[in-house]
């Protein structure tokens, strides 16, 4: 009588493709995830747009009632101050303001938070200046 062989296991083949099967997918996927323009580069990317925005509205907002506040229709400190306070009291965030050494009627709004600063002439046009801990960065390399 013949013995009748049992082929109900994998082969030692079939389990080396699989593994390599696995070990690629895993590639493309940490790839996908950590890659230049990979999702977690992406988010912080998108967290800072969003904080930019977010403040832009804060000042536009602020600048535009100050202007409407003052004579002249001109940014002054004091009116400008007080509707930062307003509007950034309601965002809950923290400021500083600052007067332009060389040209007075020019400040310097940083959030503390985000450490985005922007300038704002007389005019109310406010500009994206710099990042401090962009610039932070910068010298630590």
């Amino acid at each position: 009588m013949k013995k009748q062989k049992n082929n109900r296991g994998i082969t030692l083949i079939a389990l080396t493709i699989s593994v390599i099967v696995l070990l690629i997918i895993s590639g493309i996927t940490i790839s996908s995830l950590t890659g230049e323009n990979g999702l977690i580069n992406n988010s912080e990317n998108a967290g800072k747009t969003y904080s930019i925005v977010e403040e832009r509205e804060i000042l536009n907002t602020s600048v535009a009632i100050a202007m409407g506040k003052s004579p002249g229709a001109k940014v002054e400190y004091n009116i400008l101050k007080r509707y930062l306070d307003q509007n950034i009291g309601i965002e809950n965030r923290d400021y500083k303001i600052a007067i332009d050494e060389i040209d007075e009627s020019c400040f310097y709004v940083t959030f503390t938070g985000s450490k985005n600063i922007y300038k704002i002439n007389s005019d109310g046009e406010i500009t994206y200046f710099k990042n401090e801990a962009d610039e932070e960065d910068e010298e630590n390399n």
